[in-house]
């Protein structure tokens, strides 16, 4: 029968060699995960400046017209995303007013040319100097009016969240109040509609770093 000496000398080796054995393998997998992390890290700034080098080459289409996004399959998705998202949302009460299909759209009828300029993604600091989070700043030209117009790229969620974002696109447009009811509410689908391709837009340059949200991830 071991004696108490001889079962701490024994309790004192095993918790020697957990202590180092553990150790060391946490060392090596610490190891193993930056290399792995780095090489993720690389592979993602590729494919974003492959990602901004398509949003270059989109920039000329944007500034000609806007309106070009209707027409295509991406678009359309959108819009079905953001109708979607509507009818799942019982607590709104705030209906898009815009058409399920682009294809129905007012706005490619108008002679409202919509031009999308000086389009940045920026990070914003609120008065407290808090982090105020990011935002798209683009130059929105509509025929002989022009302003820098500002779009959260906060997720899209709930519906109450997307009209919100749309009704805040809004109130940056120029103000237009037909007297005539009908008249009026045809210029509020126009807005939106116009709002809803602005959004698009600012929500493909919106690029953020996966990785660099993981940055901070210990083992």
């Amino acid at each position: 029968m071991l004696t108490l000496s001889d079962l701490l000398s024994t309790y004192d080796a095993y918790a020697q060699q957990r202590t180092s054995g553990v150790t060391e393998q946490l060392a090596r997998l610490r190891q193993e995960i930056e290399t792995k992390r780095l090489s993720i890290e690389r592979t993602e700034i590729e494919l974003l400046q492959a990602q901004q080098h398509c949003l270059d080459q989109m920039r000329p289409h944007f500034e000609a017209d806007a309106r070009a996004v209707l027409k295509t399959p991406q678009f359309a998705a959108f819009i079905d995303f953001l109708v979607e998202s509507g009818a799942s949302d019982l607590s709104s009460s705030d209906p898009l007013l815009v058409a399920p299909s682009p294809t129905f759209w007012l706005l490619p009828s108008t002679s409202i040319a919509l031009h999308l300029r000086d389009i940045e993604n920026l990070q914003r600091d609120n008065p407290d100097g808090t982090d105020g989070g990011a935002v798209v700043q683009l130059q929105v030209a509509i025929n002989d009016w022009q302003q820098l117009i500002h779009v959260s790229t906060e997720p899209l969620r709930q519906q109450c969240q997307i009209t919100a974002i749309l009704d805040q696109i809004q109130s940056q447009f120029p103000r237009t109040e037909p007297d005539d009811p009908g008249i009026a509410r045809l210029y509020q689908v126009v807005a939106q509609e116009l709002a809803c391709v602005v959004l698009f837009v600012a929500r493909l340059f919106s690029l953020d770093r996966i990785t660099a949200i993981n940055e901070g991830f210990e083992l």
